[in-house]
């Protein structure tokens, strides 16, 4: 399959055979790089660039390991993932886990430059795919620090962020 290159900026693809959990690096625009991962959509719904996933596991092969939605997950521990592009609903595409993104983050406590920034503790609605303010220290919620600051007490707003790529335990 032509898959999608978002390693060299002005290449449109890159001809491999991918298969799910496959990954690579990405540089972004302003150079700044991360990781990203080859991943089936099974969010129920399209992704949307910037929004926050997780990766989970089950027996299929063809589409293990997959993305889905934060409240999809009990107490497991799992990778936080954040859409690189829209992906149809069954689809397959490029979650970043590691490094610099834009990320959804909701800032009704405020968040500052460097914040650490964790999961929310409600999944309603948009703000489940969100990241709100953890604190000035890692805890063992934190899944990435902002880069920019965010005072913003809406849904929906995109913020560079460096995701920390270590799984954790998210749940509802």
């Amino acid at each position: 399959m032509t898959v999608p290159n978002m390693l060299v900026p002005g290449w449109d693809t890159l001809a491999f055979t991918a298969t799910p959990g496959y990954e690579m690096a990405y540089t972004n625009a302003d150079g700044t790089v991360g990781r990203q991962v080859w991943l089936n959509n099974a969010s129920g719904g399209a992704t949307v660039v910037g929004r926050c996933y997780v990766e989970t596991f089950d027996g299929d092969e063809e589409t293990n390991p997959k993305a889905v939605v934060l409240d999809s997950v009990a107490t497991n521990q799992r990778r936080l993932l954040v859409a690189r592009q829209a992906i149809a609903s069954g689809g397959f595409g490029w979650f970043a886990t590691f490094g610099i993104t834009d990320a959804f983050v909701v800032g009704t406590t405020d968040v500052a430059k460097d914040d650490y920034l964790k999961p929310p503790t409600s999944f309603t609605g948009d703000l489940a795919f969100s990241l709100i303010k953890d604190g000035t220290a890692e805890t063992i919620n934190s899944v990435a620090i902002a880069t920019i600051a965010n005072t913003v007490d809406t849904v929906g707003t995109l913020c560079r962020v460096f995701l920390l790529g270590k799984p954790k335990v998210i749940s509802a």
